[in-house]
């Protein structure tokens, strides 16, 4: 099984680990509170997880936002052809350039919008360095 899939099964997992205390402490008083913290804390785990999973779907770069940037790549480099049309020579330099600098944008945009698939990986991690101690 993926590792992708864990995430979906652990909130189930400890549902049903809340359900079972459930059934065996209906007599003991104590017991009962405290099975029932335990499944408060599970649904407010399987809230922020659903949350989680919500806002990496539905915080996406829209369709809108892409078809205007292929757009604009694309007059721009029409713009340069016909440029280069009325002079009667190009510059091939400012031409691989120009599609070099439209490429690397395209692939970055693609590559932030998926998070958990990134193909370029930066040295910044937010939460690194939460765990050491501040050093004066």
């Amino acid at each position: 099984m993926p590792v992708t899939h864990y995430p979906n099964l652990i909130p189930i997992w400890l549902w049903s680990l809340a359900v079972e205390g459930e059934k065996r402490s209906m007599q003991d008083a104590a017991e009962y509170k405290q099975n029932q913290m335990f499944a408060a804390s599970v649904l407010a785990l399987t809230d922020i997880h659903y949350t989680r999973v919500h806002s990496s779907i539905m915080n996406r770069i829209s369709r809108t936002i892409w078809i205007t940037l292929y757009l604009v790549a694309m007059l721009s480099m029409m713009i340069m052809g016909y440029q280069a049309g009325l002079i009667g020579k190009r510059s091939p330099v400012a031409t691989v350039t120009m599609v070099v600098a439209f490429s690397a944008v395209i692939i970055l945009i693609n590559d932030l919008d998926r998070y958990m698939q990134q193909d370029l990986q930066s040295g910044y991690h937010p939460g690194n360095g939460v765990s050491k101690p501040a050093s004066p």
